[in-house]
């Protein structure tokens, strides 16, 4: 799957703020990458965005992180997920 496609997928999955898309983004892609352990290092080695960055998204949008992600388990998220070879 083409990455522009799955981003654009995302981002209408999940309303939030503009400036906030790409940690988000990253910070859930970073999630469905299957790893002994997920943590904000890990997040920030996949993407490419520095590590303060991603502590500060958790730190300062607990609401945001807390909701996106009881969304996402009650409308069954990586089920929704396609796969396209």
């Amino acid at each position: 799957m083409r990455f522009h496609i799955l981003r654009d997928y995302i981002f209408d999955f999940i309303n939030i703020k503009v400036r906030l898309r790409f940690v988000c983004l990253w910070y859930l892609l970073s999630l469905m990458v299957e790893t002994r352990k997920h943590s904000v290092t890990f997040a920030s080695e996949l993407s490419g965005i520095s590590k303060s960055v991603f502590s500060k998204f958790l730190m300062n949008n607990k609401d945001v992180t807390k909701l996106m992600s009881d969304d996402i388990s009650k409308r069954g998220g990586p089920a929704q997920v396609v796969v396209v070879n």
